[in-house]
């Protein structure tokens, strides 16, 4: 007994962990391989939908650098598309009006977008 358990109250009790891994059942083997599939397609769905966003946010960007500014791709999440709007001085066009612009662009030519967050 070492010292530890002389001064904890109530009887020692040996605990004992078996981790032998079990064969899986046949259902459980299906329901593995139905998540692998679906994440599979999910990751695809997702890169194709951040290049369709890329060459959208590519095509705009001319205008923008001719106005000063510039757009930053910052990811996409649930629908929504996070971008940052760089800005000069000089820059004609204010924020709020680039993303309404860039959002009614977005949303017209990539379907999963269903909002733009400026970041």
């Amino acid at each position: 007994m070492d010292r530890d358990d002389r001064t904890r109250p109530g009887p020692r009790v040996p605990v004992s962990l078996s981790l032998t891994p079990r064969k899986a059942t046949g259902e459980e083997k299906q329901e593995v391989e139905s998540q692998r599939s679906a994440a599979a397609e999910y990751a695809e769905s997702d890169a194709e939908l951040e290049r369709q966003v890329l060459d959208v946010l590519a095509s705009i960007r001319g205008a923008l650098q001719a106005d000063g500014g510039d757009i930053v791709y910052k990811g996409i999440r649930n629908g929504v598309l996070r971008v940052q709007l760089v800005n000069c001085t000089t820059c004609l066009i204010p924020d709020m009006s680039v993303k309404e612009g860039l959002e009614r662009v977005i949303k017209s030519r990539v379907a999963g977008i269903r909002e733009v967050e400026t970041v």
